[in-house]
């Protein structure tokens, strides 16, 4: 009979909400689409509550063991290896194309981080005006023309 996160021993110093948000955060955060903001919203805690439980230890342990349930070591470990050789792909000078896509399905989320720094830079807002850039969805293409001309002036 397999183990499921439910047969964890909650540790005596963790309160009821403690349990819960190490559940939920455990249980989604592999998920497409999961953010903490998303958690923190539907959990009804701060930013500064949810890494507050994270530097208690027996949160910690208490996260790590459902942890190993839902992602055991051996499979996690596994992982990495394969992407250990997906990385050596980046040194070759003739990728294939399967090889490529590989790649770029591997390290999507590294891809368009890299994409949305590079944007920034250029002081564009590819994420439609969240992210902290200062343009918004009303910003006109000729203003952000103008604004990164000016800072190729410079």
């Amino acid at each position: 009979m397999s183990k499921s996160i439910n047969d964890i021993k909650i540790p005596n110093t963790l309160d009821e909400k403690m349990v819960k948000v190490a559940k939920f955060y455990v249980q989604n955060k592999l998920k497409d689409g999961f953010t903490k903001d998303a958690m923190f919203k539907e959990l009804s805690i701060s930013s500064k509550t949810f890494y507050v439980y994270l530097e208690n230890p027996d949160f910690q342990r208490y996260v790590n063991e459902m942890d190993e349930i839902l992602i055991p070591s051996d499979e996690l470990e596994a992982v990495r290896k394969f992407k250990k050789k997906i990385l050596k792909l980046a040194e070759k000078d003739n990728m294939t194309s399967n090889e490529m896509k590989h790649f770029s399905e591997t390290f999507k989320h590294i891809i368009e981080a890299d994409n949305r720094i590079q944007a920034e830079k250029l002081g564009l807002n590819i994420t439609g005006g969240s992210g902290g850039s200062k343009y918004s969805d009303t910003t006109s293409i000729e203003e952000r023309q103008r604004v990164i001309l000016d800072r190729l002036k410079k």
